[in-house]
């Protein structure tokens, strides 16, 4: 960091010393998981103790202003020497302060989701996105590249929390300008929380059935962090979001097509019909065998199968 402006030294004084600067290029472990530390205390809303050493006062060339007060003479010619000497020697303790907890996570959006059901896993279905995004913000005017995330998600509704989504470290891309990160996940457990298996079974039945369903998303994620310095982890940023996922509308937002039908078979009590079909789905859920249900539906009403 330098000072980026003229500043006068008066004596028994305090000096506003205004400052810019950059990330150093971290080339060691130890030099990325320092500077890693000092990020993740000020997210956290906790100060960090550090050493500021002082560097130079400009090129040694250089000429200071110095006033007499005996004779009121302004002497041009001196040099810096002893000043660049004294800002090298200069080591002072002091604090970078925090600003609070930082809410980082600003949203979460499930622009895809898919869920595969077996009997087996009818409370903790498998899950993917190839379209998931999350918005952020820091503090920092330096780009920052969030190129890896793990999250573990809490999903509510109602007021109710009923399952939790853990999802493993993966790639990322982001948006850098924007600060929108892009990912996606395979092969997660949808898991229900234990004892809200009700709740569960009945925000599948309000997203199979409605337009939209309201969620909350809440956790924690762990995230590596391209910056200028290195790549740098931060850890255990919490959020606690709001979002919405569109719903399958029943499969009524367009008629049910027949393309064909085909009175397979005749036995003694039923007939075996096989019928060739398309379902629209209006949004961005797939819910994988599913269709055993809807059949099962349809021997019901129609006393065939």
């Amino acid at each position: 960091m330098a000072s980026t402006g003229a500043l006068s030294l008066a004596p028994m004084s305090n000096v506003s010393l205004p400052l810019a600067g950059r990330l150093v290029p971290q080339s060691s472990q130890a030099g990325l998981d320092a500077v890693s530390a000092i990020f993740n205390a000020f997210i956290h809303g906790k100060d960090s103790n550090v050493v500021v050493h002082g560097d130079s006062a400009g090129p040694s060339d250089v000429s200071p202003v110095l006033s007499s007060r005996r004779s009121a003479c302004v002497d041009h010619d001196l040099q810096v020497t002893w000043l660049n000497d004294g800002i090298k020697a200069l080591r002072v303790e002091t604090v970078l302060p925090n600003r609070g907890v930082l809410n980082i996570i600003k949203s979460i959006n499930l622009n895809e989701l898919d869920l595969r059901f077996t009997e087996a896993t009818a409370f903790a279905p498998s899950t993917g996105s190839d379209d998931t995004t999350a918005a952020f913000t820091l503090p920092f005017a330096f780009p920052v590249d969030i190129v890896a995330l793990e999250q573990n998600i809490t999903v509510g509704a109602g007021g109710t929390d009923f399952a939790q989504l853990v999802i493993p470290k993966g790639p990322s891309t982001t948006d850098v300008a924007t600060r929108v990160i892009h990912l996606g996940f395979s092969g997660v457990p949808f898991a229900a929380l234990d004892g809200q298996q009700g709740a569960f079974e009945q925000f599948l039945s309000d997203t199979a059935t409605g337009s939209s369903e309201a969620v909350s998303l809440k956790g924690a994620a762990n995230t590596a962090a391209s910056t200028a310095g290195g790549l740098l982890t931060l850890t255990d940023i919490a959020f606690d979001v709001q979002t919405t996922i569109a719903g399958l509308q029943g499969l009524a937002a367009r008629p049910t097509v027949v393309t064909s039908l085909d009175v397979n078979r005749g036995f003694a009590d039923f007939l075996l019909i096989k019928v060739n079909s398309s379902l629209f789905n209006p949004s961005n859920i797939t819910l994988g065998e599913s269709i055993r249900g809807i059949m099962f539906v349809l021997t019901v009403l129609t006393g065939v199968r």
